[in-house]
Order: C-alpha cells, then sequence, then structure tokens
C-alpha cells in the first residue's frame, strides 16, 4: 500500500509491504496456527524525504499479525521459543507471545534443539537452556545444534563434540567439520576420505568413501565411490551398488523412497535399489508428508505422490517452485516464483489441493 503526503511537515508512518515471511511452527504452545516472522517497513515521509525503518513481528497463516512489529530481526520458532534481536542489536529468546523469556544479551544465537541453543558473545560460543541460564560456558569458536544428546563445537580449527554438561565426549581432533549424529552415527572425514564413528569417537565404518552428504536416514546412509552413489548399511556393508547420480540436493531415503539420477534423468529408488518411480524428471527431491517436488525438461514443476502421479502441477509461466517448496506438517508448502509475471522470488504458501492459503505477493519465505 503506498501512502501520499498530505502535509509538508507532517509525519505519516504507513505500513508499505511486508518483505519476508518466515513459516514456523507454533505447536509448541498447543496451537493448530503457524506463525510467520515479518520484516514491515514503515515509512514516514518528512518535507518530501523517506525514512525506511524495518521491524520484524509474527503473522498466523491467515495473515493477522500476532506479534506486533517490534524487532530488528525475528527467526522461526523452535521448541516454544525463537531468537530476535533488539534495538541494540543483542539476541535474545521470546515466547509465543513475543516477551523476552531469554533476555537479549548475545552478538550471535542459533535455534533450540533439544532444549539447548547455541549462543556467542564475543567471538566465544557456549549453549544455554531455556531459561537462559549458561549451561556449556562460552570458550569454543564455533557451535552446531544439539543431535541425539551431543554438538558439535570447535576450537582453534579442531571440532570434536559435547554433551549437555559440557563435558567433551569425543576429543576435538577432526581438522574439518564432521556431521553432527543422526541415528547413533555420526561421519568423519580423514585422509580425504570419509567414515562413521559412534558417540563414544570409535570408529564403526572405517573412512573409505569419496564423499557423504548428510548420513544416516532410514538406516541407510549415502556414499560416493569413484564417482557414483549408492547405499551402504550401519555395517557399512554396501546395501545398493553405487550406480546413481545425485539428483537433488541430498543421497537419502525419506518415507521409503530416495531420488537419484540414471542417464542424465531423476526418479526414485526403495531400499532394495529397485525403480519405484521411473526417471522422467531433470530434477527430483526428497519426500515429504507423502508429496515430492519435481521438475520437467520444459523448466515447470510439480508435485508427485508416491506412485508417480502427479497431485499439484505448478501453472506454466509462473516460474519454479524452489526445493524449499517441501510441504511441512501443518499441510502447506512454500511455493517462489521468479519470471516476468511476478516480480523475482515472489512467494506465498498452498495447501494439499494446490490451493493458495497465503498468495505469492512476498519477496521471499523461509522454512
Amino acid at each position: 500500500m503506498n501512502g501520499r503526503n498530505t502535509g509538508a511537515n507532517r509525519i505519516i508512518p504507513i505500513i508499505l509491504i511486508v518483505w519476508v515471511c518466515i513459516a514456523v511452527s507454533a505447536g509448541d504452545a498447543g496451537s493448530t496456527d503457524s506463525y510467520f516472522p515479518c520484516p514491515v517497513y514503515v515509512n514516514a515521509g518528512l518535507k518530501g524525504k523517506l525514512r525506511h525503518v524495518k521491524k520484524w513481528g509474527y503473522m498466523d497463516i491467515h495473515e493477522k499479525i500476532v506479534i506486533k512489529p517490534r524487532f530488528k530481526e525475528a527467526w522461526s520458532f523452535s521448541e516454544g521459543l525463537a531468537h530476535a534481536m533488539n534495538a541494540r542489536y543483542k539476541y535474545g529468546f521470546i515466547d509465543l507471545k513475543g516477551n523476552w523469556a531469554v533476555k537479549p544479551q548475545f552478538d550471535n544465537v542459533r535455534s533450540f534443539r533439544e532444549g539447548m541453543a547455541a549462543v556467542s558473545i564475543k567471538r566465544k560460543y557456549g549453549f544455554v537452556d531455556k531459561t537462559g541460564r549458561l549451561v556449556v560456558p562460552l570458550v569454543y569458536d564455533n557451535a552446531m545444534d544439539f543431535r541425539e544428546g551431543l554438538a558439535l563445537v570447535a576450537d582453534n580449527d579442531k571440532w570434536g563434540f559435547v554433551d549437555k554438561t559440557g563435558r567433551v565426549v569425543v576429543p576435538l581432533i577432526y581438522d574439518e567439520h564432521v556431521s553432527c549424529f543422526r541415528e547413533g552415527l555420526a561421519c568423519f572425514k580423514e585422509n580425504k576420505k570419509y567414515g562413521f564413528m559412534d558417540k563414544k569417537g570409535q570408529v564403526v565404518i572405517p573412512a573409505q568413501f569419496d564423499r557423504v552428504l548428510y548420513g544416516f536416514s532410514e538406516g541407510l546412509a549415502g556414499v560416493q565411490i569413484n564417482g557414483k552413489w549408492g547405499f551402504i548399511d550401519r555395517f557399512g556393508r554396501i546395501v545398493i551398488e553405487p550406480k546413481f547420480d545425485r539428483a537433488g540436493r541430498t543421497v537419502m531415503f525419506r518415507e521409503g523412497l530416495a531420488a537419484v539420477k540414471i542417464d542424465g534423468k531423476c526418479g526414485f529408488i526403495d531400499k532394495t535399489g529397485a525403480i519405484r518411480i521411473k526417471p522422467d524428471y531433470s530434477y527430483a527431491f526428497d519426500f515429504s508428508e507423502g508429496f515430492a517436488t519435481v521438475t520437467f525438461d520444459d523448466g515447470t514443476d510439480a508435485y508427485i505422490d508416491k506412485s508417480g502421479n502427479i497431485v499439484i502441477r505448478i501453472e506454466e509461466n509462473k516460474g519454479t517452485a524452489y526445493w524449499e517448496g517441501d510441504f511441512r506438517k501443518e499441510g502447506v508448502a512454500k511455493i517462489c516464483f521468479n519470471d516476468s509475471k511476478y516480480s523475482a522470488e515472489d512467494c506465498g504458501f498452498i495447501n494439499r489441493q494446490g490451493i493458495f492459503v497465503i498468495q505469492p505477493k512476498y519477496n521471499s519465505i523461509h522454512n
């Protein structure tokens, strides 16, 4: 909505545009709605000059403002709390009513996971609990989220793992960023090869693979050998021969299927390696809530089900649905368009019937 100056010396604050929305679940509070952190630009005119003030608040799936815009930054809710920045450029954590649950005092933070959040002051990282109590002291150069009870931390370019008391469980001896634990195992790199360790730091699968993208999912891990991708089990045994190329951003099983590329075309295999959805697509992404995004040779996109049926076809000439468009448990998916019919990266949300519940009018939307 545009505003007009009705007096030469009057300041008229007008909301110009909601620029970004980030979809997050408010399920921790028992609500079925979702909150979206939205930066709102306020235009104040004074003697023909414009002053822009950006503030963040939250809206629900109906685009109703539920937390008034008052933050310099605001991010997704996780485990009932979201990190936000105050006017002094300090981060803290707010609850679902917009109140500070952990007062703003940090230079950088990560979202809560497993009851803990990585925080930093003066470039040193530690972890706080949901009361704001510093549980792991600020002694590390970097820190990642907790997964399966352990968190990756770094000191002097060496990586290892700590538990929720701050005890070092896996020594900080790895030169490169190792993966977080998934299904009890974490990937590490040694002598330019990848292997897997357990939660005691013991090598379970020796470093022998050229590349690992994600780690274990549904009992299998995608590994690259001599330029081709296959899958191993938790004992390091090859259960699906490495004969595929990568179809999307990961090589992993989700909901029983994995996207792979065969002779330049993408499709899906099951855990025996058999093709379940034949390779007819230029790109294919992982299944989420029963749907997967695929791209055809003409650049148009669609959502398919596990039988390969087209469930939602993205209208031609509207642009491309980005990979972030996975369906979430709330039953909505992000869609972004980027061609001449819409301005760059206009984004909205569709439901499982392909109907827009939030029209594509926002400049960007993050999951």
